[in-house]
């Protein structure tokens, strides 16, 4: 049998058509429902009161004593409509509600017909339809799919999507204020995400791929114009650059390596357990101010074979267009680190970020007791003078360094409760830093820029930003983020190449405060290079007014 189903209620029509709920997602499914068929037999032509009643939209979708047209096409060995057999009926459905509508002389909306949309197949029994002839199978319009062929949909949680759908159901263009509203009502009611959730976790995640440190599809593994940004794959480590970035910053004069490391962005759900490791990068400094990154590793250790594979690689690339030898690299004191660039790099001149060595500076400070001495109701003027005279000896030339009397002894008499703090703080300064593993790496005497890696640390800040500050975001979201950030560095690079104007802009109060530390420090060299007799007096005035400049956070 073959019917021709045309009349169909309005208000299913406009919930098919326009509600969120069906038609973000390109599956055929409608709300359960039933639906109860009488007839008038008339073997060619009959009319039959269609009755159709859903519990989701219950006052919606009940459509009772609608009549509904049914034309029967039949061959002449086909049964009577009221045979009991089961057969399968072909349903073609017209609605009899456009998108468009007009209005009737009493101001009521009236729909005007479209052609038959959608067909299906229905078992019916003689005259009864055994299952909803709404329940037809469709393809919704490519509009309406935008949510399940978003690449980017599972950035956000599926709740969200769920919120902007009910949003904008009052701003629709069709039917009435309260025909939306009725519409808004049965979408949110009581437990209206509870019921929609799976589906749409299932659109969120349908362009979900399975993305890990063993495979990469190749959209990742390529930069746009499809040159190579994966560069070396380990079950245990990703190497990504781009070649051309690497050649753009040597040519634009690459003055300054920077390095740092970042955690809790590495994947988690991968076949090696990477989610204890972290995303190193390095920022590559061109013309004096431009900073970019160049690097980035995803690695799950932090020991030095990783740090050497990681190093080796750039040093490929650097070598092949003549930078590299002679070159200041600024890294955090991390032991593996330093002694893999010392090896990779035994021409450059290494150096520690002075962030981190006063955040080890204050730690030891807290540790031994002292802090209580250097402010507070308890300060002492001779401590509190003291500490000012070591943070500030960084910013001395090391050969000054041992007309220091604060390096000598303790400020204090030995009978004084802070001497033997103020003790164990200078042997703890001989022991790791004037001798130890950091020997020659915190002096930033004639240094005026990059002092630090808080270039790196700030691109960090944004990467966390921009992945929506998410602990161990999906490995795929990652790589995309590096991959448009690397667009950006080259965007600088070229702009740096056309205008050779300094593409790095900073804040007036630290604009202002690395210029009173040039100005300070320029007078100072001067009177060194004068050949005047510098006094102890005014070496440790010098360390002293470089400390103000030196709060507790940042050296």
């Amino acid at each position: 049998m073959n019917f021709q189903v045309s009349g169909l209620p309005q208000y299913p029509y406009y919930a098919e058509q326009y509600h969120p709920y069906y038609h973000h997602f390109p599956v055929q499914v409608t709300p359960p429902g039933y639906a109860s068929c009488l007839y008038t037999q008339d073997f060619n032509n009959f009319t039959q009161s269609f009755n159709w009643t859903s519990p989701i939209f219950p006052q919606m979708y009940t459509a009772s004593t609608q009549q509904t047209n049914l034309e029967l096409y039949s061959s002449p060995d086909v049964s009577h409509p009221g045979a009991e057999e089961v057969t399968t009926a072909s349903v073609t459905v017209a609605e009899s509600v456009g998108t468009s509508t007009a209005q009737s002389e009493e101001g009521v909306d009236e729909a005007q017909p479209t052609e038959p949309s959608y067909r299906g197949e229905i078992e019916v029994r003689g005259d009864i339809f055994l299952e909803d002839p709404c329940r037809l199978s469709h393809m919704c319009l490519p509009s309406h799919q935008r949510l399940r062929k978003d690449k980017d949909a599972r950035r956000l949680p599926p709740r969200k999507y769920w919120q902007v759908d009910a949003h904008s159901i009052l701003s629709m263009g069709w039917g009435t204020r309260q025909r939306r509203r009725e519409v808004l009502h049965r979408f949110v009611n009581i437990d209206g995400y509870k019921r929609r959730r799976s589906a749409y976790c299932r659109s969120v995640n349908a362009q979900k791929r399975n993305v890990s440190m063993a495979e990469v599809p190749d959209d990742l593994r390529l930069l746009p114009e499809r040159s190579d940004f994966l560069q070396l794959q380990q079950p245990d480590m990703h190497i990504y650059y781009s070649k051309e970035l690497i050649k753009l910053a040597c040519d634009n004069g690459l003055q300054v390596l920077v390095g740092d490391g970042v955690h809790k962005l590495n994947p988690r759900n991968t076949p090696v357990r990477m989610d204890k490791g972290q995303l190193y990068t390095i920022h590559a400094v061109c013309n004096g101010e431009t900073e970019v990154p160049i690097l980035y590793a995803v690695t799950r250790s932090k020991t030095k074979a990783t740090y050497r594979t990681i190093f080796r690689k750039l040093k490929e690339e650097l070598t092949q267009h003549g930078a590299g030898d002679g070159i200041r690299i600024v890294l955090d004191f991390e032991k593996a680190a330093i002694n893999a660039t010392r090896t990779i790099f035994p021409e450059a001149t290494i150096q520690g970020c002075a962030f981190h060595l006063s955040q080890a500076w204050n730690r030891k400070c807290t540790a031994l007791g002292l802090r209580r001495f250097i402010r507070g109701p308890r300060k002492l003027w001779s401590i509190a003078r003291w500490w000012s005279i070591l943070k500030g000896m960084i910013f001395l030339p090391v050969d000054l360094l041992q007309r220091l009397r604060a390096l000598e002894a303790p400020p204090v008499a030995q009978t004084h409760e802070a001497y033997i703090p103020c003790k164990k703080f200078l042997e703890y300064l001989r022991s790791t830093w004037f001798s130890g593993p950091y020997k020659g790496m915190w002096c930033k005497w004639d240094l005026n820029e990059f002092r630090t890696t808080n270039g790196a640390e700030s691109f960090h800040s944004t990467l966390r930003t921009v992945l929506s500050h998410r602990v161990h975001p999906p490995f795929e979201e990652l790589i995309q983020c590096l991959q448009e950030l690397n667009s950006v560095a080259l965007g600088k690079l070229l702009s740096l190449e056309t205008n050779r104007r300094p593409v790095r802009r900073l804040r007036r109060r630290d604009q202002e405060r690395r210029q009173k530390i040039e100005r300070t420090m320029g007078r100072f060299k001067r009177r060194l290079n004068s050949g005047v007799n510098v006094g102890t007096s005014t070496i440790v005035e010098f360390c002293v007014k470089m400390s103000r400049y030196v709060t507790e956070k940042t050296i």
